[in-house]
């Protein structure tokens, strides 16, 4: 489904996704809702039949993994996208350095139930 920013609207077509599939079970969401996502899976009551994968971390969405609402949530490396471009095109216009002609890999993390412990204290 197409997700716009408004937090309501999204929730309800998430719900809504969820009761016109009942047999759903997995929802890839590449979108910054993915909050209103794992309340609409809590709130239809399919906690454990359907297993969400996200982007993006922070300790909302640990907390939806900690419940296994959220089976993962995959972090790429701001930093290696937005900083390290900068200073190579940098490095290139200010001291000639030649740009690299391959692909530049980009860090990305994956947190999960098994590992969720290393990114949250314990409580």
């Amino acid at each position: 489904i197409e997700v716009t920013y408004n937090a309501e609207k999204t929730y309800q077509q998430m719900v809504d996704l969820i009761r016109r599939n009942p047999d759903i079970n997995a929802i890839y969401s590449t979108t910054g809702m993915q909050i209103q996502l794992a309340k609409a899976i809590e709130d239809t009551g399919k906690a454990g039949k359907i297993r969400a994968v996200v982007f993006d971390q922070n300790d909302e969405i640990f907390q939806y993994i900690k419940k296994g609402i959220i089976a993962a949530a995959i972090d790429h490396d701001p930093f290696s996208q937005g900083h390290d471009p900068i200073i190579y095109m940098y490095n290139h216009l200010v001291a000639g350095v030649p740009l690299s002609p391959n692909r530049i890999k980009c860090k990305a993390s994956v947190v999960d139930f098994d590992n969720i412990n290393e990114r949250v204290s314990v409580e």
